[in-house]
């Protein structure tokens, strides 16, 4: 199963941690990893290279973990809502369709 916690700092999304492959099928036939990896890879895409926005990414493929927080100000948390919060919906109609391979924690606060 893959887990997924969103950080939030007053509310405001500003990272995510996901860990854990999906065992749905076998690798390379996976499509729960495949749709949970290209949400979050879009996210990544869209922060550093649309919006510009300074990230720190700790990633380790073999294991299935990826890390992803926002290194800067306010500004960039709120810069950032749009394609966070189109990353979690996307997550939560992958969680619902796939509940035995996907679960979403959504209550982190990151100080």
């Amino acid at each position: 199963m893959t887990k997924i916690k969103i950080y939030r700092q007053n509310e405001n999304i500003v990272g995510f941690e996901s860990s854990g492959h999906s065992g749905y099928a076998e690798y390379g036939s996976d499509i729960v990893c495949s749709a949970i990896s290209s949400i979050l890879l879009t996210s990544i895409i869209g922060l550093e290279r649309v919006l510009g926005v300074a990230i720190k990414t700790t990633r380790d493929d073999k294991k299935g973990y990826l890390k992803v927080v926002l290194k800067n100000s306010e500004l960039d948390a709120q810069k950032s809502q749009v394609i966070f919060q189109t990353m979690l919906q996307g997550l939560k109609e992958v969680e619902r369709a796939y509940k035995k391979y996907l679960k979403l924690e959504d209550d982190y606060e990151i100080f």
